[in-house]
C-alpha cells in the first residue's frame, strides 16, 4: 500500500465526501482500516464493504461500486464506474492523521423521528391495523416454474430436491441456500436479484450476501419449484432507517404460511407445534407469547440466540413492504411496491408517491 494515502482527505464534488485511510504495517495478512462519510445519506464513519490492492489501485466496495485510488501530486484520485459512467474525482488531504470517529446515522431529511421509548412499547402503541382499503387495487402475483439456471449444478441442487415434494420441498430448498452462503450484513447485493446474479455475486465475495440476497434467492428457488414465495422488507418505525431485516414470505403446498429467513436458517413454531408466519410472529410479539426455532437454526454455523433475534424483530416488525409481482430477479424498486403500516403510524410527511404505496389493511398486504 502507498503509504502516501494514508490520512484524511475530503471532497464536494464526489458521492463519498470524507475517507479516513489508516494505517496497517502487513497489508497481506490485514488491510488497512478505512471509514467513509455519505452526508446525503446521513452516514458517517462507515466501513466499506471490503479493502484490497489491485492493478496498482488501492480500491474498495460500497454496495456494488468498486472504488479505485491513487496518489498524485499531494492528491488523492479517485475512480469509479455508476450507471455505465466512470467517474473521477479529486481528494484533497485535510489532515495526516485520519479521524477514528465511530459510526453514526444522521439523516438530513426525517420524515419520522425515532423516538425515546423502548420497541416493544413502540409496537404495542401501533399493534393495530385499520380495514381501509388501498384506493388503487392490486393481487399479488407469483411467476411459478421459471427454468433454474445451470450455475446451480455446481452446488448440487438437484439432490437437495430429488424425490422431495409437498411441504418438504420447501425445507430442502432452505438447507440448499443456507448450506452454500451466508450472511454479511456489510457486503452487499448485485444489482438485479436473479438467482444466477446472487449466486455469482457470492461466489465473489467469500460465499456471503446481505439478508435480501438471501432472501430473494430463496424466495425465487422456491418459487422455480412451484411453490408460492416472496422476500419481504421488515422495517422499523422511524423514516428514514439505517437497519431493516429482510425474510421469506411463503404459502407452503399444504396451504400454511410461514416465515423463513436465511440469514438465521430459521423457521418458526408456537407452542402448538403450528408454523409461524411473519403476521403471526408481530402478534406474538406484541402478545409476549414465547417461539421455538427449529433446531438447526443458527447464524453462519454459531448457533441462534432466541431472546437476541425477539429483541432484532421487534424492532423490524412494525411495518412491511414487498412487491405485488414476484419473479427472478424482481425487487421492490423494480414494480409496483406496496407497504403495510399500521393504524394512527404518522403518514403526513411522505411525499404524494410514497403514501401512494400505504395499505392499511393487513389481509389486504398479505393476499
Amino acid at each position: 500500500m502507498d503509504k502516501r494515502l494514508v490520512g484524511k482527505w475530503h471532497s464536494k464534488d464526489s458521492l463519498i465526501e470524507t475517507i479516513n485511510i489508516f494505517n496497517k504495517k502487513c497489508f497481506s495478512t490485514k488491510p488497512p482500516k478505512v471509514k467513509i462519510s455519505i452526508p446525503s445519506t446521513g452516514i458517517y464513519n462507515f466501513s466499506p464493504n471490503c479493502v484490497y490492492e489491485k492493478d496498482g489501485f488501492f480500491c474498495f466496495e460500497v454496495d456494488d461500486i468498486i472504488f479505485r485510488f491513487q496518489y498524485a501530486d499531494g492528491f488523492m484520485l479517485s475512480r469509479y464506474t455508476k450507471d455505465g459512467e466512470e467517474n473521477q474525482i479529486k481528494y484533497e488531504r485535510v489532515s495526516a492523521i485520519p479521524d477514528k470517529g465511530k459510526y453514526r446515522y444522521t439523516p438530513a431529511n426525517v420524515v419520522v423521528e425515532k423516538v425515546d421509548m423502548p420497541r416493544l412499547t413502540l409496537l404495542k402503541n401501533f399493534a393495530k391495523h385499520s380495514n381501509q382499503h388501498t384506493c388503487e387495487p392490486y393481487e399479488i402475483e407469483y411467476k411459478l416454474f421459471e427454468e433454474a439456471p445451470q450455475i446451480l449444478k455446481k452446488y448440487n441442487h438437484d439432490s437437495y430436491i430429488e424425490n422431495k415434494s409437498g411441504d418438504t420441498l420447501a425445507f430442502a430448498l432452505l438447507d440448499f441456500v443456507c448450506d452454500n452462503f451466508q450472511h454479511s450484513g456489510s457486503i452487499g447485493m448485485p444489482k438485479k436479484l436473479t438467482v444466477e446474479n446472487i449466486v455469482e455475486f457470492c461466489e465473489s465475495h467469500d460465499n456471503k450476501t446481505n439478508c435480501r440476497g438471501l432472501a430473494a434467492l430463496l424466495a425465487s428457488l422456491m418459487r422455480m419449484n412451484g411453490i408460492k414465495a416472496s422476500h419481504i422488507t421488515c422495517i422499523p418505525y422511524e423514516e428514514p432507517f439505517d437497519d431493516c431485516h429482510v425474510v421469506v414470505d411463503c404459502i407452503l403446498p399444504s396451504g400454511t404460511r410461514v416465515m423463513f429467513d436465511p440469514t438465521y436458517r430459521l423457521y418458526l413454531k408456537d407452542k402448538k407445534g403450528n408454523y409461524v408466519s411473519l403476521s403471526k410472529l408481530r402478534q406474538m410479539l406484541i402478545s409476549g407469547q414465547s417461539y421455538y426455532p427449529n433446531p438447526q437454526a443458527s447464524y453462519n454455523g454459531a448457533g441462534f440466540n432466541v431472546k437476541a433475534h425477539r429483541k432484532y424483530m421487534t424492532k423490524n416488525t412494525l411495518r412491511f413492504s414487498r412487491a405485488v409481482f414476484n419473479a427472478d430477479g424482481v425487487d421492490e424498486g423494480d414494480v409496483r411496491r406496496i407497504e403495510l403500516v399500521p393504524e394512527k403510524y404518522p403518514v403526513e410527511k411522505f411525499d404524494e408517491e410514497k403514501r401512494k404505496q400505504f395499505v392499511f389493511d393487513e389481509r389486504e398486504f398479505w393476499g
